[in-house]
């Protein structure tokens, strides 16, 4: 308005959209006046999901649920605008154009609805893989009806992910031979608790042969909501990646395998021959020599002098991986610090109401 005459600027958010149809779903932590700020350069439908009103939770996957905030309440949103208004209130499917497993793209038919007035399509709104369909021929549907359920194009199947898991056991199989020159052993290292699913990788930091440090980063994530990079839990060399750039990560989702320094009792292992069995027998000497001390520090957690509300486990306690360790509660959110690996609590330096900052050793040394 100011400048009439000058070329009308396009903001980002336009420029991000340009030539994409269907609707748009912002989701916020924050009040949903925050996400509408961008409405104006949006085209086509808007729905703005916020944290308004009022309202506490343990951890921030229950504020988003109370909310209606989270993945749930977005897939609901998304569904209620992808069904046009059909004018008569209600029309009647009479084609299904698709069926679980099929690979759809951006504006092909899903299915064909009759109405008394016209015969229409509803197209998909962007590429991927249909999981479910939750329409029948004959049935009626309104504005906002739920038609089917779509993966993101390039997204492994659940399938995909079991059997990824079930051919890992074997890897470290091959490096056990190796023990007798260097005592090593292969730690795998999977995604954390990241507070999101089907989060995709935009960089990997390792190759294979690096040598990484404790809290090294190995690949970077980002959401719709935040950056986090995935930190090394062990010191080693790496041995294999299992992730690229642009792959779709979950909590527990294998990410790379590290070769580490068990120390000189693991040595012992090559004194019976290479078979199986053999390596059963040395189980008890390996055992012996006493497991390794694994420091548990705080992970990036976006804020400092965080204080501690909970201290979830005991010294003596066997805990899990991924099993919680502490709570910790910001001016903005209440999270768990869970443990990288499996063992034994062998100290706790931190107490409830103390307050930590990034990379302080805060939790349990544990044996593993």
């Amino acid at each position: 308005m100011l400048n009439p005459e000058a070329e009308t600027r396009v903001s980002w958010v336009e420029k991000q959209l340009e030539g994409r149809k269907g609707p748009v779903v912002a989701a916020s932590d924050y009040m949903s006046l925050y996400a509408n700020q961008i409405r104006e350069f949006v085209p086509g439908t808007f729905i703005s999901l916020g944290t308004d009103g009022f309202g506490r939770s343990d951890t921030r996957e229950q504020l988003r649920r109370f909310f209606e905030v989270d993945r749930y309440f977005i897939v609901v949103a998304a569904l209620y605008a992808l069904v046009p208004d059909i004018g008569s209130g209600e029309a009647e499917v009479i084609e299904i154009c698709v069926k679980p497993g099929d690979t759809v793209s951006a504006e092909d038919s899903l299915i064909v609805l009759e109405s008394d007035k016209a015969t229409m399509e509803v197209p998909a709104p962007r590429d991927g893989v249909v999981t479910e369909v939750l329409l029948n021929v004959g049935d009626n549907v309104g504005e906002g009806a739920p038609m089917i359920k779509m993966a993101a194009a390039g997204e492994k199947p659940a399938a995909a992910h079991q059997a990824e898991a079930a051919v890992q056991p074997a890897a470290p199989a091959p490096v056990a031979a190796a023990a007798p020159a260097g005592g090593t052993h292969i730690e795998s290292v999977r995604v954390p608790d990241i507070g999101a699913d089907n989060v995709p990788v935009i960089e990997v930091c390792v190759k294979v042969g690096d040598t990484v440090a404790l809290e090294d980063s190995l690949i970077v994530l980002e959401s719709d909501k935040a950056t986090m990079e995935v930190p090394s839990p062990v010191e080693g060399v790496v041995k294999a990646i299992h992730v690229k750039e642009g792959d779709a990560l979950n909590q527990g989702d294998l990410v790379i395998d590290v070769e580490v320094n068990g120390g000189g009792a693991v040595a012992e292992v090559p004194a019976p021959a290479a078979p199986e069995p053999a390596e059963v027998a040395p189980a008890a000497p390996v055992a012996q020599a006493g497991p390794r001390i694994e420091k548990v520090t705080v992970p990036d957690i976006g804020a400092e002098n965080v204080p501690v509300i909970e201290v979830c486990v005991s010294i003596g306690d066997q805990i899990e991986e991924e099993a919680s360790l502490i709570v910790l509660e910001s001016d903005k959110a209440t999270m768990e610090v869970p443990s990288p690996f499996t063992g034994v609590v062998k100290a706790i330096t931190v107490k409830e109401e103390s307050r930590n900052t990034f990379s302080c050793p805060v939790s349990a040394t544990a044996t593993s």
